[in-house]
């Protein structure tokens, strides 16, 4: 491997099975069939906390954003730039961005019930998969930042729900412009990311050969539902 300049610690490991067999997801998730009455319902939903987040491929790099909503006033955000498309791709910002939200639901006050909404129907999937996956160190820190949120406020507070994109949903809109922001470099100060989420991203160029054998490559994402190339948002 040094002979090809291919280090083993710039890969990712990746474990054949993420959890135990009797694991369950820790959220309730709501993914409707129907795209229209998906579209409905995040628009007609009155939770107390509302978070959405997005991944964006733009302008030559890759960033992920989250937005809180306290009765229905911004509270918060949150952007990470992962860096240069070619090197990152959306699949990485949606999940990174699931992370971001979960942070922002701990950093807030008392809270009755939070929902997450993100237009990524594979990353939502991806997050409930045992085995084995592209990029699962990202998919493990999304679910810790998670279930420090639920320590905090209780584990029956949070809901995941997919908010179709580019619907007139008003939270995806304004996730939509932060994540574009991240994508061309805009940051949030380190101090106010999930210790987690502070360190560089792996590259697609880091990524384990398992990732074909046991996962999906960028190529196959992009034709999945709620999934885009990297050189746009995903839907």
């Amino acid at each position: 491997m040094h002979a090809l300049n291919m280090h083993p610690n710039n890969f990712e490991k990746i474990r054949p099975v993420r959890c135990g067999s009797k694991w369950e997801p820790s959220v309730r998730m709501s993914i409707l069939e129907c795209r229209v009455k998906a579209v409905e319902e995040a628009k007609g939903a009155r939770c107390e906390v509302q978070v959405y987040a997005d991944g964006s491929g733009t302008g030559g790099g890759v960033g992920a954003a989250a937005v809180l909503f306290r009765n229905g006033e911004e509270r918060g955000v949150l952007r990470k730039h992962l860096g240069k498309e070619g090197k990152h791709t959306v699949f990485e910002a949606e999940v990174m961005g699931l992370a971001l939200a979960a942070e922002l639901i701990r950093a807030e006050g008392y809270i009755d019930e939070a929902e997450i909404g993100a237009n990524s129907q594979v990353a939502f999937w991806e997050t409930t998969n045992m085995r084995g996956a592209l990029d699962q160190h990202l998919l493990e820190k999304y679910q810790g930042q998670l279930e420090v949120a639920q320590q905090r406020h209780g584990a029956d507070t949070i809901a995941i729900r997919w908010t179709p994109g580019h619907d007139g949903i008003p939270g995806n809109e304004r996730a939509d412009v932060d994540a574009t922001k991240a994508a061309y470099g805009d940051s949030s100060p380190a101090p106010l990311l999930p210790k987690v989420c502070r360190g560089p991203a792996l590259s697609v160029g880091q990524w384990s050969t398992s990732h074909t054998s046991k996962g999906l490559g960028p190529s196959q994402l992009a034709s999945l539902p709620g999934h885009q190339s990297v050189r746009g948002s995903g839907v």
